[in-house]
């Protein structure tokens, strides 16, 4: 009798490597899925906070300036841009009136038509998009609307 076994040993160790080779490979290809999930993740949240950024901007600019319609804004530091105004917009818009509804007076604050106290509540509507440069996918784009109300006195 006679062993045919010679060379199995061989072909056993082909089998194994090209199976640890499969496993290898569709590893690395999840780490690099999760890689650039995990990128356009941080691009997302980088936007979102510059928008946030642009809101706080927005906010101190109304409260600093006379007339809520002059401000506008564009700030660029490296990948990250915002601005006042909507996504589609190319450049930099002024803060615009609300007009979606007639607010209320603020808490704590009378609003009397006499001859003592005349105020005026008037409510402006900031736009604050943002977008970050992502490396891998392009840009992350994020928008913010808030409306913000302002007393004045009407003497």
């Amino acid at each position: 009798m006679r062993n045919n076994t010679k060379g199995s040993a061989m072909v056993l160790v082909l089998i194994s490597i090209l199976i640890l080779s499969i496993i290898g490979i569709v590893g690395l290809s999840n780490i690099s899925t999760d890689l650039a999930t995990s990128r356009n993740f941080a691009a997302d949240k980088t936007a979102f906070y510059a928008a946030d950024a642009g809101i706080n901007v927005g906010l101190n600019m109304i409260r600093n300036i006379l007339y809520p319609p002059d401000v506008q804004f564009l700030v660029t530091a490296g990948l990250i841009t915002y601005k006042s105004g909507k996504l589609e917009d190319s450049t930099a818009q002024p803060v615009r009136a609300f007009k979606g509804f007639a607010s209320p007076p603020p808490r704590g604050i009378a609003v009397e038509s006499g001859s003592e106290l005349s105020v005026a509540v008037n409510p402006w509507q900031l736009d604050v998009s943002s977008q970050v440069q992502n490396n891998l996918k392009g840009l992350s784009r994020k928008e913010i609307t808030l409306v913000v109300q302002t007393i004045s006195s009407e003497y």
